[in-house]
């Protein structure tokens, strides 16, 4: 049946594939642009590549009914309280399992085996003894048998039967960006936090890999999504992750202009203005617009006279432009308005201008 994780695509199919990325749709981008990859897809020491072909290779399974045992365990545990994703996926450890055992042991795959376990997922057999025999029919004693096998799947029923949802069935690729791991650890498997999350490191990994097409692709994916939740301060974030990607490759500058320029329509904070006008101005420069850029400046200390980090900004674009004279000169004008500088913008100042003129 599956030698090893390099065969497992042909125990699948684009049906079950379809279906499992309708479960894990952050992952739709990537999968698509899995070959343009070089390197292993691993992200936060996950493969989420390989998760996919082993959750697909159990749908497949249920949608042939090959085993049946496969079906049959699916309703059981289905039964018992938990989601069809959930489910699948405890069914997929008890595949992945097996997987183990014939890499490490180099031993053909034992489908009668794998149809004895399937065929106690979702039964109460929790008082099992380590020395009883095996409930999956081997013989065997429980200890030299499945107990590994089944741990992940009964711990996970008995949070169903506790009403204690861990992260043990989801696919976590990080924290940090939309929220901190304790939260997605405690998180329902469908949570759409869980997914902005996901996204944001499926972008991550894309992006230092050079798919910087894939990374802006999963970005405004991101973005539509939050937009579907309605909420303000998720649609902002996805935004900004979208503005750093574009910032740290020139070719986007297009892409950050116009975001930037959606982002003003609903701005209403002074220094986010001023900011986001600023970086617009930088990817004119990007663009070689120098004349545009120079005036998107002097529209912003018409409009925003008493904003003094936009000539701070306007300095650093002049060193960038070879004018680091002019720059050292705005630089000296700031310095000497120290009162009316906030204490973040006058440590930015005095910190550039010594280095400008060392």
């Amino acid at each position: 049946m599956i030698d090893d994780f390099g065969k497992l695509e042909q125990f699948t199919g684009d049906e079950a594939i379809r279906t499992v990325l309708e479960d894990h749709p952050e992952l739709k981008i990537l999968w698509e642009r899995r070959h343009l990859v070089n390197s292993p897809v691993v992200i936060n020491n996950i493969n989420p590549i390989l998760h996919i072909l082993i959750e697909s290779v159990v749908e497949n399974q249920i949608m042939q009914n090959d085993p049946p045992e496969t079906e049959l365990a699916l309703k059981r545990l289905m039964e018992n309280g938990m989601l069809r994703h959930t489910a699948r996926t405890v069914i997929a450890s008890v595949l992945v399992n097996n997987l183990f055992d014939i890499l490490k042991n180099q031993v053909p795959f034992n489908a009668e085996g794998y149809s004895r376990q399937l065929s106690v997922l979702g039964e109460k057999v929790e008082k099992v003894g380590r020395n009883d025999p095996c409930p999956c029919g081997s013989g065997k004693k429980f200890k030299h048998c499945c107990i590994n096998k089944f741990r992940y799947a009964w711990s996970m029923q008995s949070r169903i039967n506790s009403q204690q949802y861990r992260i043990d069935e989801k696919l976590i690729l990080g924290s940090g960006q939309y929220a901190t791991r304790d939260y997605l650890e405690s998180a329902w498997i469908n949570d759409p936090i869980l997914l902005l999350e996901n996204r944001y490191h499926v972008s991550a990994f894309l992006q230092k890999n050079g798919d910087i097409e894939g990374a802006l692709m999963v970005l405004k994916e991101n973005i539509d999504f939050a937009k579907s939740l309605g909420e303000e301060g998720l649609i902002k974030n996805a935004n900004y992750d979208l503005l750093l990607l574009c910032m740290s490759n020139k070719e986007l500058a297009a892409e950050g202009i116009e975001l930037i320029d959606n982002m003003l329509l609903s701005s209403t904070d002074e220094n986010e203005i001023g900011c986001l006008r600023c970086d617009r101005a930088d990817f004119l420069e990007y663009q070689g617009k120098i004349d545009e850029a120079e005036r998107e400046y002097e529209s912003i200390f018409k409009d925003m006279p008493e904003w003094y980090f936009g000539r701070y900004r306007y300095a650093l674009f002049l060193e960038n432009m070879g004018r680091k004279n002019e720059a050292i000169e705005v630089l000296k004008q700031l310095k000497s308005i120290r009162n009316k500088l906030d204490r973040s913008t006058y440590n930015a100042v005095i910190t550039v201008l010594e280095d400008m003129t060392k």
